[in-house]
């Protein structure tokens, strides 16, 4: 079985909307992808290792083509690909967990044939077992839901008829009442005949009255507002009288509001006939009018206010309709609203003597007001007469409701039952198929019991961790590190002890090696298999970097299928001339991708590509580099800011190298370095400008920029490319030759 393509993969990390180009090979038996960090070489990892775990890949899209079909994100979970995917997670799920322990690799012997063979034997009659148990499980399960179905119509009926506090019943309820009645001493108590039901019926349809509210009213003190209105009315207002104004209210009022305006408006002159007003006649009004009077005149608006409100009150009253009351209340309580009605009616007339009052004496401020009042007499007895009406409603309520409740349980009871009988039956035919799943269900267990006894005898693990530690000390170089086998596993432990504190290569030599192991573990056939490896030597240093590249190539030649992504150029040089010394039927079974990342929209977008040539053709990264400078550099069109946005990284990769090379032995940083290089100063500084801004040393592709330096990018570029120019004309001609061959090649 074999991967031909990813078709589509969209809204996965940086592969945004990506199609495999029509033109780009299909995978072949041999493949690698190279790409630097951030490109999407683990999301490709972990696409594959969720198929690998039948795992919904969260809620990307995804289409791989395998062996002429395709596959859907949605189809990972039934589709079986034989897949070993090496990645960081599936370092941090099997190799590094929480446990400590490491799943066991296991190996079958030549000893323990014959035992193998009963296995089998006893997996066809476990196959057998199994199917009857669905069988029988599926008759279990059908037996149940008919019984869950019949209380759950039942208790559907009983919610429709009964209604009130049955408004939530469900099945659990019904099977409540079941059980009470299975525990009373005789069930045919609750058994009515068709008189009873009918009569409990008639009593659950009879019309409830619903509860009244009482009137609220709180009477006034009717002595207490009688003597501060007839105060007011009594008070005589102290100021310098102008006759004409005491003896005309109208004129009087038309007059203050005037002089009112004035004042607000700080004139003199006369706002109706435009004269000028003498300076005296103001001081005259102004006298007429003082504060004594003003607040003689603020505190009758005020009482009037009180007054209009205790009248405005007895309007909002609310008074129950009488065809709420039950039929036998229904006069009384009319009886006693009329005289609860005009009680409040006596009330509003004499408020409304008040406030006439009142108006009078704002007429009449500089002379006592004799007018005889009458006292409002608070007597709430009106009142309270109706609210006992009301009162005998609400309990006759409370008590309705009660009857109602126990009529309702009554006919639960009945109908209930009534149930007894069917809902016997079918619980008997749950019992029954729940009996025989059970005997069944202890068949499979008894065979599965022998065959894990007898597999447990059969396969063993310590043969393979026995050559994973010899695996491990020719890596490590020592033989400190080593896997101890257990029930569950392997155990990893340093001088035997269990190891602490892993440096991260010793972690990547484990992992690595483990997972080669795992390899030939019974459960998967390398043959027809397909192993994908997210770069391996991640973490590792030259010297491990080959040894690991030895192990995966002799362990990893078989397989029906190798692809590994790798972004470390001298382990993609190592594949590299492994694929190209391919022998026999496997010569052209290879294939070289690469992961070109470029920003689209202000967002970072992968694609799956073919190999550029010089990345194929030389045993060094720095030649790609170059000729993406050198083409950045000398492209006539107007390149975009999305399209300059790699090319600090890129250049500052092709400045060290180049500086390495050229000036072995100088030491410290790039601008250390470039400080004793020997050119332009103000070149010089706007190169390391540029780079320092925008570039990271150890990762390509993830740091923003800023506009207004990278829109420099090709003129700072030509610089560089000047820079190695004259630093070294000879070599710089050189590589710049190697690009025309190559462009006329293509051509």
């Amino acid at each position: 079985m074999k991967i031909a393509r990813i078709s589509e993969l969209k809204n996965l990390g940086v592969f945004r909307d990506f199609k495999w180009p029509s033109d780009l090979p299909h995978f072949a038996r041999y493949n690698v992808v190279y790409g630097w960090n951030g490109t999407g070489k683990t999301t490709l990892s972990n696409i594959l290792l969720s198929l690998q775990m039948k795992k919904r890949p969260g809620t990307a899209h995804i289409k791989i083509d395998v062996d002429g079909k395709t596959i859907r994100e949605d189809q990972f979970e039934t589709e079986d690909v034989p897949l070993r995917v090496f990645n960081r997670e599936f370092i941090d799920e099997n190799i590094f967990t929480t446990s400590g322990e490491v799943a066991p690799i296991f190996v079958l012997g030549e000893e323990n044939v014959e035992r193998q063979k009963l296995v089998e034997q006893y997996k066809v009659c476990l196959v057998h077992w199994q199917s009857k148990l669905g069988t029988a499980a599926l008759l279990k399960t059908n037996a149940v839901n008919e019984l869950e179905q019949y209380c759950t119509t039942q208790a559907a009926s009983i919610k429709r008829e009964l209604m009130g506090e049955y408004i939530n019943y469900d099945k659990r309820g019904f099977k409540e009442t079941i059980k009470e009645l299975f525990e009373a001493p005789d069930i045919e108590q609750y058994k009515l005949n068709d008189v009873e039901k009918e009569s409990l019926r008639i009593q659950l349809v009879a019309t409830e009255k619903p509860n009244i509210t009482k009137i609220v009213y709180t009477f006034q003190d009717g002595t207490k507002l009688n003597n501060d209105i007839s105060r007011i009315l009594k008070l005589i207002v102290t100021t310098a009288v102008i006759e004409s104004l005491r003896d005309d209210p109208d004129l009087s009022s038309w007059i203050k509001e005037g002089l009112e305006k004035h004042q607000q408006r700080k004139t003199s002159t006369c706002l109706f006939c435009g004269m000028l007003v003498p300076e005296e006649r103001i001081a005259e009004l102004n006298a007429h009018f003082n504060d004594e009077y003003n607040k003689f005149i603020r505190d009758i608006n005020e009482m009037t206010r009180t007054v209009q409100a205790l009248s405005n009150s007895i309007d909002g009253i609310e008074c129950p309709d009488k065809a709420k009351f039950y039929n036998h209340l229904a006069n009384e309580y009319e009886t006693s609203l009329n005289g609860f009605l005009e009680e409040l009616k006596q009330v509003q007339s004499e408020l409304k003597q008040y406030e006439q009052a009142l108006e009078r004496k704002k007429e009449v401020p500089f002379e006592s007001l004799e007018v005889e009042l009458p006292t409002i007499v608070a007597n709430a007895d009106k009142l309270n007469a109706v609210n006992e009406v009301i009162t005998k409603h609400n309990s006759e309520s409370e008590e309705f409701s009660e009857n109602i409740v126990e009529a309702r349980k009554r006919l639960e009871k009945t109908i209930v039952a009534d149930c007894i009988d069917e809902y016997n039956e079918k619980q008997l035919k749950v019992e029954t198929t729940t009996d025989r799943a059970n005997k069944i269900q202890g068949y499979v267990t008894g065979l599965k019991d022998k065959i894990a006894e007898l597999e447990r005898d059969i396969v063993h693990h310590r043969e393979p961790a026995e050559e994973l530690n010899s695996d491990l000390c020719s890596y490590l170089g020592h033989g400190e590190i080593a896997l101890e086998t257990k029930d569950t596993g392997y155990r990893i432990t340093r001088n035997g002890v269990v190891a602490k504190g892993l440096s991260e290569g010793e972690k990547t030599a484990i992992a690595l090696l483990y997972f080669l192991k795992s390899l030939k573990d019974r459960s998967f056939d390398l043959d027809n298999g397909i192993v994908m490896l997210d770069d391996p030597v991640s973490s590792l240093d030259s010297n491990c970097l080959y040894c690991a590249f030895g192990f995966i190539k002799d362990r990893t030649e078989g397989a029906g299928q190798l692809i590994i992504l790798t972004h470390n150029f001298s382990f993609f040089d190592q594949v590299r001339n492994w694929f190209r010394n391919l022998r026999g039927r496997d010569k052209k079974e290879h294939r070289y991708y690469m992961l070109d990342c470029r920003l689209v929209d202000g967002e970072r977008c992968s694609q799956i590509k073919e190999l550029d040539p010089l990345l194929k053709q030389y045993n060094s990264e720095y030649h790609y580099i170059f000729k993406q400078v050198h083409d950045t550099a000398n492209d006539d069109s107007d390149r975009s800011l999305e399209q300059c946005y790699m090319m600090p990284n890129v250049a500052r990769r092709l400045l060290e190298t180049f500086l390495a090379f050229r000036y072995p032995g100088l030491s410290g940083g790039l601008w250390s370095i470039m400080q004793q290089v020997e050119y332009d100063n103000t070149k010089k500084t706007r190169i390391m400008r540029f780079l320092d801004t925008h570039s990271h040393s150890r990762v390509v592709g993830e740091r923003e920029h800023d506009a207004s330096i990278l829109g420099e990018t090709k003129a700072i570029l030509k610089d560089l490319l000047d820079l190695m120019k004259t630093i070294d004309e000879g070599h710089f001609t050189s590589m710049v030759s190697l690009l025309v061959n190559e462009e006329a090649e293509g051509e």
